[in-house]
């Protein structure tokens, strides 16, 4: 795997916007690794922005009613479409940007328990959960809560290592010339 990202591991990716998480799972998707993105994004706009191949599957978070659509209060349904991907796919990428979202929509309680549960999921497989989140969103002992049982990934870090890699990758190209 890239950057050090572990196979059948939850790493929380805290930063604001989830930028980080965005380049890093597309850097992590391939046909090898296939990719579920759960986005609070358009999908449409999600896969422009992050240019995502058509291969990997995406799904809005939303409470509007349609296909390849899923309310953020239906936990169960969210459980049932990870666990059905990493059945699928045992080495697959999964994306779950909108974790305060969810927050917002449901109890604390009952959206660590979900965390946990996936987090469970993930381990009994190769597959790589990333669940960015904005620290800022939530309550100093929230956050511990959830990094407990997860690797924390810092989204600034990541950003610096893939400012770094681009950089090193023009000067490569332009050597080759």
């Amino acid at each position: 795997m890239l950057d050090g990202i572990v196979g059948g591991t939850t790493y929380l990716v805290k930063e604001p916007r989830g930028q980080a998480a965005f380049a890093l799972f597309t850097r992590l998707t391939s046909p090898d690794h296939p990719g579920l993105c759960i986005t609070r994004k358009h999908p449409q706009v999600a896969r422009a922005q992050w240019n995502l191949p058509k291969s990997v599957d995406l799904k809005w978070l939303t409470p509007s009613v349609g296909g390849d659509r899923i309310d953020p209060k239906s936990l169960n349904l969210l459980t049932r479409i990870i666990y059905e991907f990493v059945l699928e796919h045992p080495h697959g990428m999964i994306l779950l940007d909108g974790l305060e979202y969810i927050l917002f929509h449901n109890e604390f309680s009952k959206t660590l328990l979900f965390i946990e549960h996936l987090n469970d999921l993930i381990m009994q497989s190769q597959a790589v959960l990333l669940a960015p989140i904005s620290p800022e969103a939530l309550k100093g002992h929230d956050v511990a809560f959830l990094e407990r049982n997860t690797e924390v990934l810092e989204g600034e870090t990541l950003a610096s290592k893939a400012r770094v890699e681009k950089f090193v990758r023009l000067i490569d190209d332009y050597l080759k010339r």
